[in-house]
């Protein structure tokens, strides 16, 4: 950071680590991780550092700025899988009145979780992946 934009850390570094559950498969539950860290910035460097001084710094270095790999299946749902998604809620939804349970906007926070569960066991049992 120092290299690019003049960032510096005074007290040390600080960092916040946190993740974000993106799935959850057969083998556990597929999540991103990033770590933050806060430094103060060289002002003269700061205002002028570009992109391409940025990956000048670092090249000189050895190391090479790349973008990252998209993950095939992470996103939103296109057209025709939300389609489908919402053809599978309409069946869960109809399996569950038919079972006796509350459907609909107005059913606690708890019971909503539970479908919520349910429903992502529902669509794997027919190859979909709900979000």
């Amino acid at each position: 950071l120092d290299l690019g934009l003049g960032a510096v850390a005074d007290a040390g570094w600080f960092w916040n680590r946190f993740v974000v559950p993106l799935d959850q498969t057969d083998k556990g539950v597929l999540a991103a991780h990033a770590i933050l860290g806060v430094v103060r910035l060289n002002k003269k460097k700061a205002k002028s550092a570009t992109a391409s001084s940025v990956k000048t710094a670092l090249k000189q270095h050895g190391l090479e700025a790349k973008p990252a790999q998209r993950v095939v299946g992470l996103g939103p749902p296109n057209e025709e899988e939300a389609a489908q998604l919402q053809a599978q809620w309409v069946k869960f939804c109809e399996l569950l009145r038919r079972s006796g349970r509350p459907v609909g906007p107005n059913i606690p926070p708890e019971e909503q979780q539970r479908q919520y569960r349910e429903f992502q066991d529902f669509c794997r049992a027919s190859g979909l992946r709900p979000k």
